[in-house]
């Protein structure tokens, strides 16, 4: 029996006893077995971003504008022992996790629609009420009252809620009409969805959930994770640089607390509840992290994590509170998974969402257990690839690759054939020195850079000497010298993400012009590249990535004037290291469509931290 109803029927027994002392007939009593509760709710709006809290059936959205609804905050008051917990059907996600109790759910920053929600009740008195709701989909316009749980809005059909209707009742009171707060519905169908999308169960409504997104150099703010999922990069030798940790659905008290290691400062002090801890516009890289959780949470949850480390690849798992990274050794943090686990029981594998451990260890710090000739390995990385046509190997390929995954040095050795290259980098990975001897001539560049404050080259010089060996004799050559500067004009959205960049020649005439667009993860997913300003003639480039962000296709068409035609193309598929195990390459046919496929397979060798150290390529 809820509280409410065993309040009431104390009352009335009471009532009853007293009456029956004083000889006195009791009338009927007719007592409200609700307390009274009101909703209130607010909606994150295309263009607009939060609104003002609404309540009690009240609409909050826009209607006849068109505006996508993003995200969702609803919250009770009432003396009642009740509680609201609601899921939303986003773009691109599907169904979230669940949260409650005025958190946010949907997205912040990431234009992606909200296309169904379900709203239920929680606590002892949640047997009393119902809420009902109801929301005004693209192209349905207002739709009929869901109640409980139910989905209200569109699935499969990607249609945007645009506003949403929200209030509790009493248990058995007559659901709102049709022409609530006079808005009309325009059917009495809560839910469409396409073949396929009828069933909805959202799962964990008793759980909570951890989510979190980290701050990468050159990208800024990720998206938000949730549960285990990773966020940063992968294999793309970029710093985490801060984090914001919290958790949704969370019915009891308490919450998740943490700390990193920051470049140049040491630990911060705790942050709690999704508060950035580390740093930003300052360029230093997060090194290690400890979390925990608090208060009753902290009773029926482990929370555990790990981080993949510069060099290292991914660590052990760290729980409540350890640390996982590195500390003394200068090393990035470049991606991260967190989980909640039940208290008690297993720990998350070794392999994890795809992700596999390459130590136990969950941290290292200098001078610590890590095998000193073994950390030397992982500080220069070497990687030997023997090319076969058919089942006759043909050549030999070496490289060597610096801390930070560059490749310093390659050659290549055939028996009519070799190449000999050897670059040096600055802090921001840009050659700054570029060797290359092959048969035919000799190429050395000595390139200088100046900066913006997000990384972004603003301005090039390169010195160069072109030495041509006449009839492939070394002894016979002709040298060409030149030194040209280039300026850089950049632009950059919120995140610091270059959107576009135009070179100029030392004449201030145009020399290229690129254009990106990126995931919500970070990844350029197009690249534009024009020959003139006016963009009747350059290249598009379309790339594709897996959840772990290595790409899986990549994509060239040659643009002119109008017309567009394919030109090149990449295919790619990784073990579970992110090293490639086949290759395919598309050109172009005569009439510019996409022309028969060239595979290579590729079986790979690897170190305890994945590190490719030798391969064979099958062509």
């Amino acid at each position: 029996m809820s509280k409410v109803k065993q309040k009431v029927m104390a009352l009335m027994l009471s009532l009853a006893f007293v009456l029956s002392i004083c000889g006195v007939c009791a009338p009927a009593v007719e007592v409200s077995a609700a307390e009274s509760v009101s909703v209130s709710y607010r909606t994150h709006l295309q263009n607009y971003g939060w609104q003002q809290w609404v309540s009690d059936g009240e609409m909050s959205g826009t209607s006849g504008q068109a505006k996508r609804l993003e995200a969702i905050n609803i919250k009770l008051t009432t003396s009642a022992d009740l509680g609201i917990q609601y899921t939303t059907h986003c773009q691109n996600y599907g169904w979230l996790p669940w949260s409650c109790n005025g958190q946010m759910n949907g997205t912040e920053g990431e234009a992606k629609r909200l296309e169904a929600i379900k709203i239920q009740l929680t606590g002892d008195d949640a047997g009393d009420y119902d809420v009902y709701y109801r929301v005004h989909a693209q192209s349905y316009g207002w739709m009929g009252w869901a109640k409980n749980g139910a989905p209200a809005g569109t699935a499969g059909q990607s249609k945007r809620l645009e506003a949403i209707q929200v209030v509790v009742l009493p248990k058995g009171s007559s659901a709102p009409d049709s022409n609530y707060k006079n808005i009309q519905s325009a059917s009495s169908v809560a839910y469409r969805y396409s073949t396929g999308s009828e069933t909805v169960n959202v799962a964990g409504a008793s759980d909570v959930n951890v989510k979190y997104r980290s701050h990468v150099q050159s990208y800024g703010w990720q998206d938000w994770k949730y549960n285990g999922d990773m966020s940063g990069t992968s294999g793309e030798s970029k710093r985490l640089e801060a984090i914001n940790i919290s958790l949704t659905n969370n019915l009891s008290d308490g919450g998740i607390t943490y700390r990193s290691h920051v470049q140049g400062y040491g630990w911060q002090g705790w942050k709690s509840n999704g508060d950035m801890s580390g740093t930003s516009g300052e360029s230093k890289r997060l090194e290690a992290i400890e979390i925990k959780l608090t208060g009753n949470v902290s009773t029926s949850y482990d929370v555990y994590y790990r981080v993949h480390a510069e060099s290292y690849g991914w660590l052990g798992w760290a729980k409540n509170g350890e640390t996982a990274g590195t500390s003394g050794m200068s090393k990035r943090m470049e991606g991260i998974q967190v989980v909640l686990v039940k208290k008690g029981a297993a720990a998350p594998g070794t392999t994890y969402k795809g992700i596999t451990s390459a130590y136990s260890e969950s941290s290292f710090t200098a001078g610590s257990t890590a095998d000193d000739e073994e950390t030397a390995a992982r500080t220069l990385k070497t990687k030997t690839t023997t090319l076969y046509e058919g089942t006759t190997a043909y050549a030999t390929e070496y490289s060597e690759y610096d801390i930070y995954g560059n490749e310093i040095v390659y050659t290549y050795k055939s028996d009519d054939s070799s190449v000999y290259m050897k670059n040096e980098y600055d802090k921001y990975n840009n050659v700054v020195k570029y060797y290359y001897d092959c048969n035919d001539y000799k190429s050395e560049q000595s390139l200088s850079y100046v900066y913006d404050k997000n990384g972004n080259v603003t301005s090039e010089t390169v010195n160069s000497t072109l030495t041509y060996y006449i009839n492939g004799d070394k002894s016979n050559t002709e040298t060409q010298q030149s030194t040209k500067t280039h300026t850089y004009k950049n632009e950059c959205d919120t995140n610091g993400r270059l959107v576009s960049k135009k070179i100029y020649e030392e004449d201030g005439t145009l020399g290229t012009y690129f254009e990106y667009k990126y995931d919500g993860n970070g990844n350029i997913v197009e690249q534009l590249y024009w020959r003139s300003e006016d963009k009747t003639s350059g290249t598009d480039e379309i790339s594709q990535y897996d959840k772990n962000g290595n790409i899986t296709e990549h994509t060239i068409y040659d643009i002119s004037g109008t017309d567009k035609s394919y030109s090149f193309g990449e295919e790619f598929e990784y073990d579970g290291y992110g090293n490639v195990t086949k290759y395919t390459q598309y050109s172009s046919d005569e009439n510019g469509n996409k022309g028969n496929p060239i595979t290579s397979t590729y079986e790979n060798t690897v170190d305890k931290g994945g590190n490719l150290t030798s391969s064979s390529k099958y062509s």
